[in-house]
This record gives structure tokens, C-alpha cells and sequence, in this order.
């Protein structure tokens, strides 16, 4: 079947959004009535990503203002490859999962596609310290587009990350330090060699996925948040 997406980075937020689907056709996922709980589910959901839950009442009911929930049904494509650093995507209900990237990697037979479950999220490795499930690409492979897998369909928060950013550098002192540190490590890299950069890039990749590979085998670690394996 042909995989679609509707995701709209222009249109402004709205709460609930369910364009393709018709009466029948619609996913279970959106036969839930809205609840004024709602609300409370997607702060608590939003709440595990990194220094969102810094942000004081003011700038979390920003956050809250312009996040967007949809609804796909299985097959659909939630966000494309190519716009995922664009958007900070939280799973709600269901499961997805990312296809295979365009480059080198993607034709592995042993590579395996990402899962994301409730709970789960997405997004440029500043909010996403777990490489594999962030909006970056690793050893030359693109990024592949993230499929609704549950048959009942799947519920996603989207967030456009140019706003989560403003509000967070408004409101996060944490991310403010993030930031600066992030630019002083830039600045250095600008420095380098072409060479040199290609293999510290490529080194950071690599230390990053061992650090969350000996987390996910300590029983310990595997408890932190991910603000704390941030801070990692």
C-alpha cells in the first residue's frame, strides 16, 4: 500500500488533527473522546524529555500552545526522513517504527529498523540523548521516514523544534548552558581539519552508542531520565 504523510509544517497548531481518513476509515486510535485530561497526559508525556521539565508554569503552557496531536493510521507515514530534525515527536498511543535510510547502511541485511512505543520520542539529539532514536544519521545512512505500525493506529505530539527552541532558550537557563557549550565545542570543530572532524564526529557517534549500550545492560543506569543520560 502507498505510504502517506500529513504532516503540515506551516499550519499553526491545532488540538486534534485527522485529515485522509474517512467515517470507516478512520484509525481506533481516534474513536477516544477528548478529555479535558488530555492536557494532563501530554504534559506528563512531554515532561520526560530533556529541560522541558525545567521550564517554569509560563513557558510550559507555551509548550502546551503549540503542540499539535495527530492521529495516523498503520502504514502512514508520520514524518518523513528528510523533515525529522524539524519536529520534536512524541508517541502518545501505538507504535511506529523508522524505515531504512537511503544511504549505504540501509541496504544491511542485519541492520535493524527503530521502534518507538508510548512513551517514547524523537528528535535532534540536543532533546534525544539516545543516538538510534534521534533525528540524526549515523555512518553516511539517511534518515528513514517513521511508519505507524500499530494496526489500531497511532497517536503522536509534534512540536516544531524551531519553536521549542525559543521558548526553551527563553525559559531554561540548563539549555542556555547546553547551548553555549554546544557553540564552544562548534567553534573548536571549525578548527579541525576536514580529516580530523570527519573522525571526531564519527568518534562522538560511536562513544555516544556505546555509552547507551552499557546503559541499557546496567540495571541501574537502564533507571536514569533522560535528562540525567543527557548530562552523560
Amino acid at each position: 500500500s502507498n505510504l502517506t504523510s500529513r504532516v503540515d509544517g506551516d499550519n499553526g497548531a491545532v488540538p486534534y488533527s485527522h485529515s485522509s481518513h474517512g467515517a470507516q476509515g478512520a484509525p481506533l486510535v481516534f474513536s477516544r473522546p477528548t478529555d479535558v485530561s488530555d492536557a494532563w497526559f501530554i504534559l506528563n508525556l512531554l515532561s520526560a524529555v530533556p529541560f522541558l521539565s525545567t521550564l517554569s508554569y509560563a513557558h510550559t503552557m507555551e509548550i502546551l500552545e503549540i503542540a499539535q496531536v495527530e492521529v495516523y493510521g498503520a502504514g502512514e507515514v508520520v514524518v518523513e526522513g528528510l523533515r525529522r530534525p524539524e519536529f520534536l515527536c512524541v508517541f502518545w498511543e501505538g507504535t511506529c517504527f523508522a524505515n531504512k535510510g537511503s544511504g549505504e547502511s540501509a541496504s544491511r541485511p542485519n541492520s535493524m529498523p527503530v521502534v518507538w512505543h508510548a512513551g517514547d520520542w524523537t528528535g535532534p539529539v540536543s532533546l534525544q540523548p539516545d543516538i538510534n532514536r534521534s533525528a540524526v544519521s549515523t555512518d553516511q545512512e539517511g534518515l528513514g521516514d517513521i511508519i505507524a505500525l500499530s494496526d489500531e493506529g497511532v497517536k503522536v505530539i509534534l512540536l516544531k523544534m524551531k519553536d521549542v527552541v525559543r521558548i526553551l532558550k527563553a525559559g531554561s537557563n540548563l539549555f542556555r548552558k547546553y547551548v553555549a557549550l554546544t557553540e564552544e565545542m562548534e567553534e573548536k570543530w571549525d578548527q579541525t581539519t576536514p580529516s580530523n572532524l570527519r573522525y571526531s564526529l564519527q568518534d562522538a557517534v560511536e562513544r555516544s552508542s556505546e555509552i547507551m549500550g552499557v546503559i541499557q545492560c546496567n540495571s541501574v543506569l537502564r533507571s536514569l531520565t533522560a535528562m540525567q543520560k543527557r548530562c552523560l
